[in-house]
Parts: structure tokens; sequence; C-alpha cells
């Protein structure tokens, strides 16, 4: 009995580190590579992600590439602009070069709404 007890301890704690080990690859890795690069990329936005469907890792690539190149995209913009063109989207540069110019409308926008606020 007690032999039985110690073995399903064994199986319920070998099936954690296996889950454990899968969401570190799935998560980990992009978690791991957008900081190391400078790029903030908070683990549970990129479970989030996961969970949602989008491709992580093209995203993470492209919010990289956006903060490499001296863009601050937020990784949420970039997810964004990635569901509303995803059959489009080839590549994480493109994906980076659209959000990019979305995220510069949107903060035009905002600018421009905040100097007739102040005006008016």
């Amino acid at each position: 009995m007690n032999t039985e007890l110690q073995f399903h301890h064994g199986v319920a704690i070998g099936a954690g580190v296996m889950l454990a080990l899968q969401v570190l690859s799935l998560i980990g890795r992009p978690w791991l590579r957008a900081l190391m690069s400078h790029a903030s990329a908070p683990a549970m936005f990129l479970i989030g992600m996961r969970l949602r469907g989008n491709p992580v890792n093209l995203l993470v690539d492209a919010h990289i590439h956006l903060v490499k190149s001296g863009r601050s995209v937020p990784l949420e913009v970039v997810e964004v602009v990635y569901i509303t063109n995803k059959l489009t989207i080839k590549n994480h540069v493109e994906l980076a070069d659209l959000a990019s110019g979305q995220w510069e409308r949107s903060e035009e926008n905002r600018k421009r709404s905040e100097a007739e606020a102040e005006e008016g």
C-alpha cells in the first residue's frame, strides 16, 4: 500500500515536471529572447498570447525588431496588428512595420486630441 502511494506521488511529480518543461519551452524561450534584447515581454502576457492561439515567436521577434530599430511599440499593439492582418503577414519584419505605422497614427491622433482639448 505504501509503495503504491509513493508510485502515484512519483507519477504526479513527473507529470508536473513535464508540464513545467513544456511551459518553459513554449513561453520561457521567447521571454528570455525578449529579456536579452531589452524588450519587455511579461510572461503572463506571453501565456495569454499562446492561449489566444497567436504565434508567440513571431510576435516577440517583431517586438524585438521594433525595439532594436528604436521604435517603442508595445507588445500589445503588435498582437492587435497581427490579429487584424494575420492573413497578409509573411514575416516578423512586415509585422513590425505594420505595427509601427499603426502606433505612429494612434500617437498622432492622441496628440491632436490633447491639443484640441487644451484649445477648447
